[in-house]
């Protein structure tokens, strides 16, 4: 899924549609008009290139389910 993602301490954060919060918003809508980052967050084309782009393991399914590692 392509979105905004951030690597928050090794935890990859995702705002598929947009992220907003008091300083700034980004919109999906508006992705090419940013200069990344922008606190962190950059957009990519899927959820696998992002774990790739900020060197995370990707949990495994299960792990996810259970919420355990």
């Amino acid at each position: 899924m392509s979105g905004f993602y951030k690597n928050d301490n090794g935890l990859l954060l995702c705002g598929p549609n947009f992220v907003l919060n008091a300083s700034y918003e980004l919109r999906i809508e508006k992705k090419d008009e940013y200069e990344y980052p922008i606190d962190g967050w950059y957009y990519i084309s899927s959820e696998d290139e992002a774990y790739v782009f900020f060197g995370i393991e990707k949990p495994i399914e299960e792990e996810r389910l259970n919420g355990t590692k």
